[in-house]
């Protein structure tokens, strides 16, 4: 590469804009030690396919946001691990009644492990803050509970 297609190629790079999050996403989120988005990850949905009021967080639903947890209200509640969703599926059949999986990538937006205590143990929540662009629903499928 000659240094015009160089210097193009970094002209072009700095006209992107980068990735950003809602408006209404608090100051002090995501979360401090969020990474890029990255790995398999489960959610409970209620519609097969899943659509996107399947991906709505607790903030965009309008519901009560606990004392404290007002970031992790602004992302959405995933599982790392499969069983883990199915528990939770189980115990809060109102989540949904079906198990979407997906590979996250560092351009859909930032995730932290946020382990929640369930039935006397640590299970595998992570938050996911996705850029405001993303269509959430995209990357995830119905997977078969066995």
């Amino acid at each position: 590469m000659d240094e015009v297609d160089l210097q193009a190629l970094e002209a072009l790079e700095a006209t992107v804009d980068p990735p950003k999050f809602s408006s209404a996403m608090p100051a002090d989120c995501p979360l401090d030690g969020a990474l890029d988005a990255h790995g398999g990850v489960y959610r409970l949905v209620k519609t097969n396919p899943p659509t996107a009021d399947d991906f709505l967080s607790v903030f965009e639903l309008g519901s009560d946001i606990p004392a404290g947890r007002a970031c992790e209200c602004h992302g959405l509640s995933l599982f790392r691990d499969s069983e883990d969703a199915e528990a939770y599926a189980d115990k809060f059949p109102h989540l949904g009644e079906f198990i979407a999986a997906a590979t996250l990538t560092p351009e859909l937006g930032k995730i932290a492990e946020t382990p929640r205590n369930f039935r006397g143990t640590l299970i595998s929540h992570a938050t996911w803050w996705p850029y405001e662009d993303v269509q959430r629903e995209v990357p995830f499928v119905v997977k078969a509970i066995e």
